[in-house]
């Protein structure tokens, strides 16, 4: 495989981008099951509002981590946004989703 170069991550980082979503898709929605598993009661408010606020903090991150803050794997506002569709909408999309996923399927007291 090709390693990275100045156009790009390197190969296999370029193969792994279908996947990308696949593994938030374990990973948010445990953490939100865990969440939730602490507390008394949960209303599809609170999963809808963790939702939004995971999404929103997730993208700051992003944007300082893979954008703002140059390094060597960093990327243009195009090649993280634009080029790494459908990828990183479906990423935003699942992190979103998620707190509401572990609700409904948590058995939660609502």
């Amino acid at each position: 495989m090709k390693g990275m170069d100045e156009h790009s991550m390197g190969e296999g980082y370029e193969r792994t981008r279908p996947w990308h979503p696949l593994y938030n898709l374990f990973v948010f929605p445990f953490f939100a099951w865990l969440y939730f598993s602490q507390l008394g009661k949960v209303s599809l408010g609170l999963a809808i509002a963790v939702g939004l606020v995971w999404l929103l903090i997730t993208a700051a991150i992003d944007f300082f981590g893979w954008v703002a803050i140059k390094h060597p794997w960093s990327m243009t506002f195009r090649e993280f946004y634009i080029d790494y569709q459908p990828w990183i909408s479906i990423i935003y999309l699942v992190i979103f989703l998620s707190p509401m996923l572990a609700f409904y399927i948590g058995g939660f007291p609502k």
